[in-house]
């Protein structure tokens, strides 16, 4: 949703048992994997957080394109990709939630994500450190292993803090 959500632009207008979607969607991870996608849309005429509802629209249906797979310099594990609408016909069936209430449902999905990538920066910040310990206790400089030197050991209690205080905010 981006960072200022209740801006969005992706429209849906009522038609009969469908709604008419246009718009596009950029940087969406999972985009070119996923079957089904859960988009935000925005009333057509309906400004801020109240105009907006969700829907379900399936790779596949008429209008619905994906731009090519996002080059970045990290988090390759999760391709991204631009989504585009042109005239996607989506059943109204499709929808998740009563109208107005999309927002919501986006705004929870982010908290959930917001723990997610901070639990995975945890594990990459333990691995560091897991490395950074191993490698302290077997090179060896001046005679010495890396780890005898004082500021090496402040260095490493250090880190092993931020990663313990960090854990500690993703579980509580």
């Amino acid at each position: 949703m981006g960072s200022d959500a209740a801006s969005l632009r992706t429209t849906a207008r009522r038609e009969g048992d469908y709604y008419v979607v246009n718009g596009s969607k950029a940087f969406i991870s999972g985009a070119g994997t996923s079957k089904i996608y859960v988009v935000m849309v925005r009333h057509d005429g309906q400004a801020g957080a109240k105009g907006i509802f969700c829907l379900l629209i399936e790779d596949g249906m008429e209008g619905f394109s994906q731009g090519k797979k996002e080059q970045k310099l990290g988090w390759n594990t999760q391709p991204t990709r631009i989504l585009t609408f042109e005239d996607v016909k989506v059943p109204v069936t499709n929808q998740i939630g009563p109208d107005n209430y999309g927002f919501n449902i986006a705004m929870a999905g982010l908290n959930g994500g917001r723990v997610n990538i901070a639990s995975c920066s945890l594990g990459a910040a333990q691995q560091s450190l897991d490395l950074a310990i191993d490698h302290v206790k077997v090179r060896k400089q001046f005679g010495k292993h890396l780890s005898d030197f004082q500021w090496n050991q402040f260095k490493l209690a250090e880190m092993a803090t931020m990663v313990h205080s960090s854990r500690s905010a993703c579980f509580h």
